[in-house]
């Protein structure tokens, strides 16, 4: 053996050992996406969809009017999203896009993504929830 190959494999060790302390998650778009949700504030996770909406437009200091310009929504539209009226995602997407911003959707729930999976293996062995086949029948 020569020196060469000894410094090739203790970098390969090296790397495996770095990848094994690694968070398997981590770079996990859902995962992601879960902890972005958990650091919203209480009082923002709180609001429904119509009083976010509000909160935003205030906070950019536009009337309905304004916002009906910049979003191409109708004014009327406007104020049926912010008193609360189930509307479309592309909707909203138009209403968020007029204050300057962009919607973004995040999951509110466990966590991580392992959090989830647990609860779901749990439910599966409780009954609650029909264990998933891996192949269809």
């Amino acid at each position: 053996m020569t020196g060469v190959d000894i410094v090739s494999d203790l970098e390969a060790i090296q790397k495996m050992e770095q990848l094994l302390e690694t968070d398997p998650f981590e770079y996990d778009v859902v995962e992601q996406a879960l902890r972005a949700g958990s650091a919203a504030t209480e009082k923002w996770r709180g609001l429904n969809p119509g009083e976010a909406a509000l909160a935003l437009r205030n906070r950019v200091d536009l009337t309905q009017r304004q916002l009906a310009a910049l979003s191409g929504l109708p004014r009327s539209k406007i104020a049926l999203i912010e008193a609360g009226q189930d509307v479309r995602l592309s909707t909203m997407r138009k209403y968020f896009m007029g204050c300057g911003c962009e919607l973004l959707l995040l999951p509110r729930g466990p966590a991580s993504a392992l959090a989830m999976k647990n609860r779901m293996i749990n439910l599966e062995r409780e009954g609650v929830i029909e264990r998933r086949r891996r192949y269809p029948r």
